[in-house]
Parts: C-alpha cells; sequence; structure tokens
C-alpha cells in the first residue's frame, strides 16, 4: 500500500506540474508522471495475481479487472477531448484525470489490503 501511494502520489504531482508549472521544466513533470504511471501499473497487475489463492481465481480476477479496466481506459482520451471542447481549456480535463487518479489510488489501497479474493470470511 506505501508503493501504490508512492506511485499514486508521483502520477498526481506530474500531472499537476505539467499543468500548471512553467514549460521550462515539463521534461521533468512528464518524468516524474511516467515514474508514477509505470510504477502504479506494475503494482496493479501484481495485485491481480497476489490477491487470488489459486490460478484460476487470478485468471477469473484478472479477466475481469483488465477487461472492465481497458474498457474504461479507452473511454478517457474521449472524454478528456470532449471536456476540452466543451470548455475550450485543458484545466477542466486536467482536474477530471486528477479526480480519476484519485479514484484509482482509493481503488488500489482497498486492493492493498491483507485479503484475498473469494474468501467467504472477507466478503471479497
Amino acid at each position: 500500500r506505501v508503493m501504490l501511494s508512492a506511485m499514486m502520489s508521483l502520477t498526481l504531482i506530474g500531472l499537476a506540474g505539467c499543468l500548471y508549472a512553467p514549460l521550462d521544466g515539463v521534461w521533468f513533470w512528464v518524468v516524474v508522471l511516467g515514474l508514477g504511471q509505470g510504477g502504479a501499473f506494475s503494482i496493479a497487475l501484481t495485485l491481480l495475481a497476489v490477491r487470488a489463492r489459486d490460478a484460476p481465481t487470478a485468471a477469473q480476477l484478472s479477466g475481469m479487472a483488465q477487461g472492465v479496466g481497458y474498457t474504461l481506459a479507452a473511454l478517457g482520451p474521449l472524454l478528456v477531448g470532449v471536456l476540452h471542447d466543451l470548455f475550450q481549456d485543458w484545466q477542466v480535463a486536467g482536474l477530471f484525470l486528477g479526480l480519476v487518479g484519485a479514484g484509482a489510488m482509493a481503488a488500489g489501497l482497498g486492493a492493498g489490503r491483507d485479503l484475498y479474493v473469494g474468501d467467504a470470511a472477507t466478503g471479497v
């Protein structure tokens, strides 16, 4: 959970830097954003394996999470473009991306609990 918090914090800080910092330092903010996103993606894939007790459960969890995740992710660029067209500004789109990042962090912290998918006692 600590690593996930660190990666999502890097992602949100990098996004804020790309949106609000002077353009002279944009490469720094892009690197921070990339480190956060790459690390968070790796942790997300790892959680799929460590939250299942056996291979069939891991496969089902992976199929569900990746199917839903990639479908929602495919809508992201469209929604950002629509927000930019509606408001003629990147600030609203940036706020949307920040909210998505905060939601991803909350979901990741929930997934990072020391519980297994499919356990009757956990209700997960």
